[in-house]
């Protein structure tokens, strides 16, 4: 029992460590440049505020980046 239960944390201890170094791929709105994706901070416009054109218009990378497109 007791080698059974230190395989098993063994082996959580080994896929942890591989979950915390997995790097992602590159986002999708880093490799398609026909869109000019810019930092949310720079659409000042009220609209640009809003929910539905949030929804629309941005996305959030791994790092929580927010990028959007007009």
């Amino acid at each position: 029992m007791k080698k059974i239960l230190l395989g098993c944390f063994i082996a959580s201890a080994a896929v942890a460590g591989v979950i915390s170094s997995a790097q992602a791929a590159d986002p999708y709105w880093r490799s398609h440049h026909d869109v000019e994706w810019q930092d949310r901070a720079t659409f000042k416009d009220p609209a640009s505020a809003k929910t539905d054109w949030l929804r629309d218009h941005c996305i959030r990378d791994w790092d929580g980046h927010e990028m959007c497109r007009r």
